[in-house]
């Protein structure tokens, strides 16, 4: 895969990650307190992400919370210390683990949107037909 197809690919993806939503379950309920501790540490910056976007993180739905937002802050928290997080080695590898079943659920979800993002791209490319780039097509 070509580095152009390879971003027209992460923006694809990452557009039909903005439409889903992680359902709260017990894990995540615990877990985004601790996210949500870490970001104190965190600026849109160090987590790549548009400043704009930075104020969604903060955002909770009822039925969930969106899969990037998830996925932001889960590898925002693997970035942090215990000593910024203001705890224990043992309690810093619960926090580890929980982020790990959080990551492992995500990559659950996001998998089926992964191969169905790669089946379309791979069925325009079969039919000449070249990705959307910028809100134009590209001449086959």
């Amino acid at each position: 895969m070509t580095r152009q197809q390879q971003l027209q690919f992460d923006n694809e993806f990452n557009k039909e990650l903005e439409k889903m939503a992680v359902s709260w379950t017990n894990d995540l309920r615990e877990w985004h307190p601790i996210a949500m501790r870490a970001l104190d540490f965190a600026s849109a910056l160090s987590l790549n992400i548009p400043q704009k976007h930075y104020s969604r993180l903060f955002e909770q739905e009822t039925h969930g919370l969106n899969m990037n937002v998830v996925a932001i802050l889960a590898n925002n928290i693997e970035a942090r210390t215990p000593v910024e997080m203001g705890v224990n080695a043992k309690k810093w590898n619960d926090i580890l683990q929980l982020n790990q079943r959080i990551a492992e659920h995500l990559e659950s979800l996001s998998k089926p949107i992964r191969e169905t993002v790669a089946k379309r791209m791979q069925l325009m490319e079969g039919t000449g037909v070249k990705p959307i780039i910028g809100g134009l097509q590209a001449e086959a």
